[in-house]
């Protein structure tokens, strides 16, 4: 997705979250490349660490100037402690994940947050049913994009991706 139907994504998307742009989080974990049709849409419960990083308008810039093979489980450093991108355990867990079993690079695979919100884990994640109407409604938007076979939830249970896709 390139052009004037990026800047018409991102312009819907800051629409919608008006009222979080200055809060803690991020939208997108895969790059503009992956806004298209694709085979797998790879969604996690939400981001995590020190909810001062970046604000979800810091990131939607940020995110445009990336460049369109750009992964958040490749080239963002998560870690203070092991010095490189992509040494966080949880980005190694996912790449093995995308190319060892699914046969794909995280750089070809759509991926996002079921919520948009940063927090440190679930139990610090205060989010209201309106704000989660408003997450879907993206969803269903990048759904429309990316087109994909499989939609895969990281997670299990009542503090995961998949339980807030199934609800």
């Amino acid at each position: 997705m390139e052009g004037n139907e990026l800047k018409g994504l991102l312009q819907e998307i800051r629409k919608e979250l008006e009222p979080v742009l200055k809060k803690s989080g991020t939208v997108f974990y895969s790059g503009r490349q992956t806004l298209g049709n694709g085979n797998f849409y790879l969604m996690g419960l939400n981001p995590g660490g020190d909810p001062s990083e970046d604000t979800i308008g810091a990131s939607l810039e940020k995110w445009e100037e990336y460049r369109p093979d750009w992964s958040a489980y490749i080239h963002d450093h998560w870690t203070k402690t092991l010095g490189n991108e992509g040494n966080a355990q949880h980005q190694r867990n996912v790449r093995y994940l995308c190319e060892e079993v699914l046969n794909e690079s995280s750089t070809n695979m759509f991926s996002a947050n079921a919520v948009f919100l940063r927090s440190q884990n679930f139990s610090k994640l205060e989010i209201s049913g309106e704000f989660l109407s408003q997450c879907w409604k993206l969803h269903v938007r990048f759904l429309r994009e990316v087109k994909p076979r499989v939609l895969i939830c990281l997670g299990n249970g009542p503090e995961s991706s998949f339980d807030l896709v199934r609800e």
